[in-house]
């Protein structure tokens, strides 16, 4: 359950929803903590990458995902979206920036970008050229679209937590464990000078869109604002109550969102220094905040394992589009039945962006759930199953399918591809298995 609250400066106003379920805007398909969202101006796809290795891209109009892609062997941490380019990008704590082909879901690069841990990437205006910083105290600088794609790696002292790179490309700002912000010319790779206010780690920067104004976010459990010609502070927002872990500046320049260990989003007056309104946005961490739609629109990312959308002018969260809901048509039983033919829908919706459950539906990022009671683990002709699967004699019946959900695939099935997932409740796990037998088909149906 989240309790969500919207703070006006002068007024505080407390709305506890409960819902019994997901909230209507919630964007759910994620196995895990979502760490990273990026939207497209146009405000009509948004990138999510999570805890359970997966992409995501959505469509915001209908509250929808698109298409998985599948490719990292660890978390993915940071998302972009090229400008114009249909690709998106994505960095993992395995090291690895992957392109893709937002269209048709292909892997296009695949780059070993980091020894280990990477969580920080920053796409150019231009969209050709990226940075990426890692644990292994490197920023590096790539060319997507270059046959040899890297161009550049600059060593620091500390631990890369977050970067920027300034709207007209020139400058870059990355942010550090030991709560330091470098700021870099990029051409060449000279240091411009070191931005020194916090007193932790610094998690997030952006830079206004004019690129005289550079922001903050800090373990210190501040935002701190920046003049990028004289390196000078020149503001302190004060609002948030834990660790800074997010931060995002409209295309506009107006506002700033700000997102913190705690689960709260604070909506700020950029020009003014003014708190707008407060939001118990998850339950649990704010990772990612991004803004879409010219700015209208706010995403945050939480470890509650939904990305939930905000109207900007007043804080609200936003309703599902009308007319959306396949799932909620799922059921159509009365009563208890056709209440938990909706419970079943909603735990259901992570699975389908995976998994089809007809006849004609075929295999996606995991093969087809047709009949999938009473087949054995790793058997659907055509799908590219990993060895832990392909060779396991388990043969998924309501039993193996509640110990998957309930020890999570990693300990089930040890070396699979399978997001890493559970289902902690009996009573839903058992409301998730009738209602995937119900759609699902049983052998010798038609």
């Amino acid at each position: 359950m989240v309790a969500a609250f919207r703070r006006p400066v002068a007024v505080l106003t407390l709305l506890v929803c409960c819902l019994g379920g997901p909230a209507a805007a919630e964007l759910a398909a994620h196995g895990g903590p979502v760490r990273a969202v990026a939207a497209d101006r146009s405000g009509r796809v948004a990138l999510s990458g999570g805890f359970d290795y997966n992409v995501i891209l959505w469509d915001l109009a209908n509250r929808e995902p698109l298409r998985q892609f599948v490719g990292h062997d660890a978390a993915v941490n940071a998302v972009a979206i090229r400008p114009g380019a249909h690709q998106g990008l994505s960095l993992g704590d395995d090291g690895v920036l992957i392109l893709w082909d937002l269209d048709g879901g292909e892997e296009l690069r695949r780059l070993e970008a980091h020894r280990g841990k990477a969580v920080a990437l920053a796409l150019a205006p231009d969209g050709r050229r990226a940075l990426t910083g890692g644990w292994d105290r490197t920023i590096r600088l790539w060319d997507l679209d270059a046959e040899q794609p890297l161009r550049a790696t600059w060593q620091i002292e500390f631990n890369v937590n977050c970067l920027a790179v300034s709207p007209d490309g020139g400058i870059a700002a990355a942010g550090d464990h030991d709560g330091g912000i470098t700021i870099r010319r990029i051409a060449d790779g000279v240091v411009l000078g070191q931005l020194l206010g916090h007193d932790f780690a610094v998690n997030g920067l952006a830079f206004s869109p004019d690129g005289s104004t550079l922001a903050s976010a800090s373990i210190d459990q501040s935002v701190r604002l920046w003049d990028v010609a004289t390196r000078r502070e020149t503001g302190h927002l004060e609002g948030h109550e834990s660790p800074v872990l997010s931060l995002a500046i409209s295309a506009d320049g107006r506002h700033l969102a700000s997102g913190d260990a705690a689960g709260f989003v604070n909506f700020w007056d950029l020009a003014g220094r003014r708190l707008l309104w407060q939001a118990a946005a998850h339950d649990g961490a704010v990772w990612g905040l991004g803004f879409a739609a010219e700015g209208e629109i706010l995403l945050s990312a939480g470890s509650d394992e939904v990305l939930r959308l905000w109207s900007a002018d007043d804080g609200m969260e936003i309703d599902r589009a009308p007319g959306n809901g396949r799932m909620a048509r799922a059921g159509t039983g009365a009563g208890a039945e056709a209440d938990e033919n909706r419970r079943g829908a909603e735990l259901f919706r992570k699975c389908q962006v995976c998994h089809t459950v007809t006849a004609d539906g075929g295999n996606r990022a995991g093969p087809t759930l047709y009949r999938v009671f009473g087949r054995r683990a790793g058997s659907v002709p055509g799908y590219p199953y990993s060895a832990a699967l392909r060779d396991s004699d388990i043969v998924w019946t309501r039993e193996t399918v509640a110990e998957l959900f309930a020890i999570g695939p990693e300990n089930l099935t040890p070396g699979s591809k399978m997001p890493l997932q559970r289902l902690p409740s009996e009573a839903d796990r058992d409301i998730l298995i009738d209602y995937l037998v119900r759609i699902t088909g049983a052998p010798g149906d038609e």
